[in-house]
């Protein structure tokens, strides 16, 4: 790798860990997202909130954001960070975690960024629990 490619991969490592938007599509490679609607959940997701509402017609990726993305973006800034994936349904909590799953197991730019959070064979990586190292 040239050292170009080196200071280029830092930049984005660094960026992607301060912008959601960036993460989310860049990284986790959801393109179909839009910065005239999803910009603006993701900018007040950035805030940390405690407790937030969201709401947009069916289909428009809230959960995409906020029960994928979001977790995985906030445990990659702080692995002590800890979240419960709630759904209608367990298999379709099960379902969201295995698309979080698939991106640190099989998406190569998030684990050419992020390599220090990769799991572990000491890490705790089931179906319906993940911790990253």
């Amino acid at each position: 790798m040239s050292p170009e490619v080196g200071t280029d991969l830092r930049e984005l490592r660094r960026i992607a860990l301060k912008d959601f938007y960036v993460f989310a599509k860049g990284i986790c490679g959801f393109s179909w997202l839009v910065p005239e609607i999803h910009l603006p959940l993701c900018r007040m997701l950035e805030k940390n909130p405690k407790r937030a509402l969201f709401v947009l017609p069916r289909g428009w990726l809230k959960t995409t954001l906020c029960s994928i993305a979001y977790p995985l973006w906030r445990a990659t800034q702080d692995t002590n960070f800890r979240t419960l994936i709630v759904q209608n349904t367990y298999t379709n909590a099960i379902a969201k975690l295995r698309v979080i799953r698939d991106i640190v197991e099989r998406n190569e730019l998030y684990r050419t960024l992020f390599p220090e959070v990769l799991p572990t064979t000491k890490s705790v990586w089931r179906d319906d629990s993940l911790c990253l190292n």
